[in-house]
C-alpha cells in the first residue's frame, strides 16, 4: 500500500495526498512520519473528509477536521478522534462522476470477480459498518471500533437495483468484514436480494463469512 501513495507524490510534487482506510488508520503515524502522504484521515471519516474538501474552497482558516494526522515542519499533530457513524449516506446521486461500466476492463476487486469472467460490469456494496470478531492481526478493529452497525435492507436493495438496471452491473462484490452480521438482519437482506432484484445478479464476499453465521436458512437464500 505505502508503495501508492509514495509513487503520487514522487510523480507529482506539487499535488497534496490525503489518504484513509483500514491500513492508514492502523499506521497513520508511519504513513504520515516517513511522509508518504500529507494528511491521514482515520476510522470512517467520509463525514469529515467532505467538510475537508468544502473547507479547501472556503475563504479564512478553518478549523482543523477530527480524526487527522499532519506534520508541520518535523513536528508531528494529530486532532481527536471524529465520532463514528451510524447512518449510511445514499451514494447514488453521485455514481455518475464514476464510470462503473469501465472499471472491469481494467481489473477486479478481488480474484474472483476475474473467475467468474472478467467481461462482466461489476461494483461493490456495504452492508454492514464493522465485525463482531477481535482478532488481534486484523486492523479491521482500529478502523471500526465499536459494534457493527447494519445498514437497512430496503437501502441495500434500492442501490443494487440502480446498479444492476442503470448501470449494467451483474457482479456485486460485498465489502463488509462481517456480512452475515444479525441473523434476523442478515436473512431479510438474502431473501430479499432474491425476491426483489432482477435476475441475473452474482455476487460473492471477499471478506469471507462467519461460519458461525451460517446455518440453513442463509445458505438457502
Amino acid at each position: 500500500f505505502l508503495e501508492i501513495p509514495r509513487y503520487i507524490r514522487d510523480t507529482f510534487p506539487n499535488v497534496t495526498v490525503v489518504s484513509g482506510g483500514v491500513e492508514v488508520t492502523q499506521n497513520y503515524r508511519q504513513v504520515i512520519e516517513e511522509d508518504h502522504c500529507h494528511i491521514a484521515f482515520r476510522h470512517s471519516a467520509e463525514y469529515e473528509y467532505k467538510s475537508f474538501l468544502e473547507s479547501c474552497n472556503s475563504a479564512g482558516s478553518p478549523p482543523v477536521p477530527k480524526g487527522v494526522a499532519f506534520t508541520v515542519g518535523s513536528a508531528f499533530f494529530e486532532s481527536e478522534p471524529a465520532p463514528v457513524p451510524q447512518e449510511f449516506p445514499d451514494i447514488r446521486p453521485y455514481y455518475h462522476l464514476i464510470e462503473i461500466e469501465e472499471y472491469h476492463k481494467y481489473g477486479g476487486m478481488n480474484p474472483f470477480s476475474r473467475f467468474i469472467n472478467k467481461e462482466k460490469v461489476f461494483g461493490t456494496i456495504l452492508t454492514t459498518r464493522g465485525c463482531r470478531a477481535n482478532c488481534t492481526y486484523c486492523a479491521v478493529k482500529a478502523f471500526y471500533p465499536g459494534a457493527p452497525t447494519s445498514r437497512p435492507v430496503k437501502s441495500v436493495v434500492d442501490e443494487l437495483r440502480y446498479l444492476m438496471v442503470e448501470r449494467g452491473v451483474r457482479v456485486v462484490d460485498i465489502l463488509d468484514d462481517d456480512p452475515a452480521y444479525g441473523y434476523d438482519h442478515s436473512v431479510e437482506l438474502f431473501r430479499s436480494m432474491a425476491e426483489n432484484l432482477p435476475p441475473g445478479l452474482e455476487w460473492m464476499s471477499n471478506n469471507g463469512i462467519t461460519g458461525s453465521s451460517i446455518t440453513e436458512e442463509v445458505m438457502y437464500w
